[in-house]
């Protein structure tokens, strides 16, 4: 579980005096310990993911929009956490695989291929922590897309 992790990251950035792991590991342990006090229990790991999926989504979004400001080393320090965000979450599967596996359910018939809600819920379901929405909403729009 990542909980179990952040302890022994924290200690390593800071003992190696990485100012901004330090911090972003601080953050993300401050954020899954006030969702586990939110949740009244410990959280599980697929919920740990949904934390760091989340916060890795704020960072994309805001390097973005410094990005758009001019503000270069500003969305150069949120790109920089959102890279130390991305190693703790499990390996995506490739594109083609995703999309290997809305053509296998368009085929068994378990959704039409209009319904992209219905193939996201499925693909995810699927697929677990590895496969977030806009991965599988990529595929499915390429598999429509082939005809």
């Amino acid at each position: 579980m990542i909980s179990n992790q952040l302890p022994q990251l924290i200690k390593e950035a800071m003992l190696g005096r990485d100012q901004v792991a330090s911090s972003t590991y601080r953050m993300l342990k401050s954020e899954l310990h006030n969702a586990s006090i939110a949740k009244t229990g410990e959280l599980t790991e697929d919920e740990e993911l949904q934390i760091v999926r989340r916060e890795l989504k704020k960072r994309t979004e805001a390097a973005a929009m410094y990005e758009k400001a001019g503000e270069t080393t500003r969305a150069e320090a949120e790109q920089a956490e959102g890279k130390l965000l991305e190693v703790l979450l499990p390996a995506a599967p490739k594109l083609a695989v995703v999309a290997q596996y809305v053509r296998e359910l368009l085929v068994q018939g378990a959704a039409a291929k209009t319904d992209t809600g219905i193939l996201i819920r499925l693909t995810k379901a699927h697929f677990g922590n590895t496969v977030d929405g806009r991965l599988a909403a990529e595929a499915i729009t390429a598999v429509q897309n082939e005809s």
